[in-house]
């Protein structure tokens, strides 16, 4: 929201509305129950262990290359665990309130979404990346709506993104 508001997206007014509400749908989202952990490994590494143990949990953020974040339901954040400590791979839960950037907080995308719907949006003056898909946000207001609401419930693509920004 910061980004794209320096980037003349919207105005300061709705900057700031725009935060409290993603903030309210957040703290709404925390009621439900889920966890994240923050692990040290190769997030490739990480990738084939989840696949291999079938558990409600998605890799929220890639934040280096040997450091992602796990969310999902708090059970089975707390099985991933549990694999985790057998294969010795280093991991410390996060103080949250629910597994964001996931479909546990799915909900609160079409509220959202709806929200947006009403905010008036420019074009970006500067290029502005989207942690949903580490490219640069269109310039279409419409789009720039979908890609905001979705990146709530969306994995966050931290390493992507610092990539295509270099490029």
């Amino acid at each position: 929201l910061t980004a794209l508001h320096c980037a003349g997206v919207f105005s300061e007014k709705d900057f700031l509305m725009l935060s409290y509400k993603r903030g309210e749908l957040m703290a709404q989202a925390a009621k439900i129950p889920g966890s994240m952990t923050a692990v040290k490994t190769d997030v490739q590494q990480l990738q084939e262990l989840i696949d291999t143990w079938g558990f409600d949990v998605v890799i929220a953020n890639h934040n280096g290359p040997t450091q992602a974040v796990l969310s999902g339901p708090t059970g089975s954040i707390i099985k991933a665990e549990e694999e985790l400590a057998k294969n010795r791979i280093p991991f410390q839960r996060l103080r949250v309130g629910t597994a964001f950037h996931s479909h546990v907080v799915g909900g609160s995308v079409e509220e959202f979404t709806a929200y947006l719907a009403d905010r008036s949006f420019s074009a970006p003056h500067t290029k502005v990346f989207a942690n949903k898909t580490a490219e640069i946000y269109p310039r279409s207001p419409q789009q720039i709506k979908k890609i905001l609401a979705e990146q709530i419930a969306s994995p966050v693509r931290f390493v992507e993104m610092i990539e295509a920004m270099h490029e």
